[in-house]
């Protein structure tokens, strides 16, 4: 029998409850997503190379039982998901060995196949299937409604990332897909799994500290910031590649900035409540995910636009008090 345990954007994950060390995933719709199994395979292909890459490797990876036209089967993956939440209440101890432990199973992934030079700027790849192409159109997509103090920041970021020397965003094999839905915490041997290798391809190196929908990682800067150290204090790498953490930040925070952007309509009307509610929204993703906090700017302009919307609202009931108070 079986027990639906999380769904995706292409396949349902079933647990079965006779077996509970197996996981079933079947395909949502089989005629529309003809590639499902292919990439499957292709990710399974891409772990058997980690496991035989000849570098350590101490995290969890997906074992396949078995595979059919619509159906994976796969060993169960012990523990949790690896959320903020979970990291939070992790000892400091625990906390740096995760982060060893994300940076040996990038070091291996890394190692797979050929190391290409870069071509352009991972900065350039957010752009490319979205109508907001740069920082400019981030601005102009939240109307004035951004902190000055962010907009600053963004500028610099950008300026950063198109002034730096882009020989250390080289492409090699990427999972493309690393979130904490993507990873799993086994309390009792504390260590790290990771999941779905269905994305897995060459690719600029930084995809894999800043994801296409970077809001969707679910981990801190603290934990992001540690693996970088870690990647980069390893001496055996097959290919010399060294990760600048001010690099991932800024990216970071222009692809945060990006996502929430992409999510406004331009064709829609929005009330400065909930523009402000995404500004909101976009800051506390910022603080969270790059480290950068700008919250305390927005509380002012929170309340400035309160005492704005007090005024409206009186000069609507009583206009000439309004009035006359300019005066």
């Amino acid at each position: 029998m079986k027990q639906k345990l999380a769904s995706g954007a292409f396949s349902i994950v079933y647990i079965d409850t006779d077996n509970p060390d197996i996981v079933i995933k079947e395909r949502i719709k089989p005629s529309r997503d003809s590639g499902y199994i292919e990439r499957q395979k292709h990710g399974f292909d891409i772990i058997d190379m980690v496991r035989t890459s000849g570098y350590k490797c101490d995290v969890n990876l997906p074992t396949v039982v078995k595979i059919t036209d619509n159906t994976i089967i796969e060993k169960r993956m012990p523990g949790r998901e690896f959320d903020k939440r979970l990291y939070a209440v992790l000892s400091d101890k625990d906390k740096a060995s995760t982060a060893k432990q994300m940076a040996g199973f990038l070091v291996a992934l890394h190692s797979i196949g050929k190391m290409l030079p870069a071509d352009r700027s991972r900065i350039a790849s957010f752009g490319e299937k979205s109508r907001i192409k740069n920082a400019d159109d981030i601005v102009t997509a939240f109307n004035g409604a951004l902190p000055k103090k962010l907009v600053t920041r963004l500028y610099q970021a950008v300026e950063n990332l198109n002034t730096n020397d882009i020989s250390d965003e080289v492409h090699v094999m990427t999972h493309r897909d690393l979130r904490a839905q993507n990873m799993m915490y086994d309390a009792e041997t504390k260590r790290l799994g990771v999941l779905d290798f269905e994305l897995a391809t060459i690719d600029n190196v930084y995809m894999d500290f800043v994801p296409g929908a970077p809001s969707s990682i679910g981990m801190t800067w603290g934990f992001i910031h540690r693996v970088i150290v870690e990647y980069n204090a390893i001496k055996n790498k097959k290919y010399p590649i060294t990760i600048n953490a001010a690099k991932v930040q800024d990216m970071l925070l222009y692809g945060v900035l990006h996502e929430c952007a992409r999510c406004i309509n331009p064709d829609k009307k929005i009330s400065n409540m909930d523009m402000e509610l995404k500004v909101s929204q976009a800051l506390s993703q910022i603080k969270h995910i790059t480290g950068i906090d700008l919250t305390n700017e927005n509380k002012t302009s929170k309340l400035k636009l309160a005492v704005a919307k007090i005024k409206e609202k009186c000069r609507q009931c009583i206009p000439h008090i309004i009035d006359n108070s300019r005066q």
